[in-house]
């Protein structure tokens, strides 16, 4: 708080600059396994003028695994170093600072953390937020995996987009384990595939699919059926993980191109429930069929400007792949609390290094078993813990918020993908007015209210005068 620490710095010459160091110790509370690390960070209300630069370095060492690590507050960049190491850090620049920084770790032994958070005012149905992180692995079970991928080399692709593409490409071929198999298909006005079959992940395939990716050309139409149906077709036996890796601008302009018959035939090819994760290059993309395609898959997508870096982008994704944790996940909680509107609404898959966070509402309180179950390399896994859903609990008062960005997101995804709904639109505005979150129905009530303010101000000091 204001006025806690006092420091008093002579000289200051003009100009000059003097900085100052702070020490200190505190003990961390921790419950249920659970640490929070708070660092006072709301100077707004006592500044008017941004800092330059911020910078937030939270270094954690531990004697016990450490898990589930979540900051709710600021977006940061977690990297593992060991099973009780990790580095969190936060940067920005020319910023006010309106909340404190707020950190959360978990410590334990489990192959698979699972750590619960409760909100309950006792006004209404409470709030939870339950994460879920695989224990830290150095070195990682690795599952022998099929990958297709599926590369756009249409007109539309010309240029930076499609170096970036190639870029990408060539990343993943180096990676692949040893155990992998692998095929290419380039596609624009028709598809080719570069093997018979898919091919085994050796030096001598590796050093064919390098020459085939440095002769890619943009040229023709845009072929998305052709591309996704050889794709789907190069599918073998069930038996073994198979991801379609699909890089594209997503327009469609030969084949199917109206996108509800376009998803139905992919759907209908698509008979093992393949996974097609998607990343759309350029300003241009067709975003609303990539997002129907990977909802439909439970995949992910990701979106690259043609400026920007994919390698990074591709990477993140080809390190999550390379060793899946749990897959096919299902949530269960027994006992008498009862959840729901949980988000995600489907659970992704879990790999290595990543980390699964639950929001939803709960009625009833007390003891309940929490139990995730899911698959790993075709086996069946359950894993379950039991926790507490409190009655009173008034700590984590950014749960509700997180919740219900949460649940406007999902609104606002599903209106976007299948057009507007009267009572998903109301259902927007009502939780964007009571937790003050901005959406498109919503954004010109902030505008709104801050004239009213500006107006207020301005008028206030004539008020005065005439009194």
């Amino acid at each position: 708080g204001q006025g806690m620490l006092k420091v008093r710095i002579f000289p200051i010459e003009p100009g000059s600059e003097k900085r100052v160091k702070i020490s200190y110790s505190e003990v961390l509370p921790k419950e249920s396994g659970t640490v929070e690390y708070r660092y006072p960070l709301n100077t707004e209300k006592f500044s008017s003028r941004p800092l330059e630069s911020l910078r937030i370095q939270v270094n954690i060492r531990s004697q016990q695994n450490i898990q589930n690590i979540y900051c709710p507050t600021h977006e940061v960049d977690i990297h593992r170093s060991g099973s009780g190491e990790a580095v969190v850090g936060y940067e920005a620049n020319r910023v006010k600072p309106d909340r404190d920084f707020k950190l959360y770790f978990r410590q334990g032994e489990d192959p698979l953390g699972l750590s619960l958070m409760t909100y309950q005012s006792g006004k209404d149905e409470g709030f939870f937020m339950l994460s879920i992180s695989p224990a830290f692995n150095p070195r990682p079970e690795v599952i022998d995996k099929d990958i297709a991928f599926v590369l756009d080399v249409s007109g539309s692709m010309a240029g930076q987009k499609l170096d970036q593409a190639k870029k990408a490409l060539r990343f993943c071929i180096e990676n692949l384990n040893r155990g992998d198999r692998f095929q290419i298909i380039r596609f624009s006005t028709q598809a080719e595939a570069l093997f018979r079959e898919l091919a085994d992940a050796d030096e001598g395939h590796r050093r064919e699919a390098a020459t085939f990716i440095d002769a890619l050309r943009a040229i023709g139409g845009t072929n998305i059926e052709a591309a996704l149906q050889l794709a789907l077709e190069n599918r073998p036996e069930p038996g073994r993980p198979y991801f379609v890796v699909f890089i594209t601008d997503g327009k469609p302009t030969i084949g199917e191109i109206e996108e509800g018959a376009l998803l139905e035939k992919i759907r209908g090819l698509n008979l093992h429930q393949t996974r097609i994760f998607t990343f759309g290059i350029g300003e241009e993309i067709n975003t609303h069929l990539l997002d129907k395609l990977t909802e439909a898959t439970h995949a992910f997508r990701s979106y690259i400007s043609p400026t920007e870096d994919i390698e990074i982008k591709v990477s993140d994704f080809y390190t999550k792949v390379a060793s899946p944790v749990l897959t096919g996940l299902q949530l269960d909680v027994s006992g008498a609390v009862r959840v729901n509107r949980l988000y995600p609404v489907q659970l992704p898959d879990l790999f290595q290094g990543g980390s699964l966070t639950v929001l939803g509402r709960y009625r009833n309180s007390g003891r309940a078993a929490i139990r995730l179950s899911g698959t790993v390399n075709q086996s069946p896994r359950n894993f379950e813990a039991k926790a507490v859903f409190a009655q009173d609990e008034t700590r984590h008062d950014f749960i509700p918020a997180l919740w219900a960005s949460r649940a406007v997101g999902y609104m606002l995804d599903q209106i976007r993908l299948k057009g507007e709904n009267e009572e998903l639109k109301q259902e927007i505005i009502e939780l964007a007015r009571t937790y003050g979150i901005i959406t498109p129905y919503t954004s010109y009530l902030i505008v709104e209210d801050e004239e009213q303010r500006v107006v207020r101000r301005q008028l206030a000091p004539r008020f005065q005068l005439l009194r």
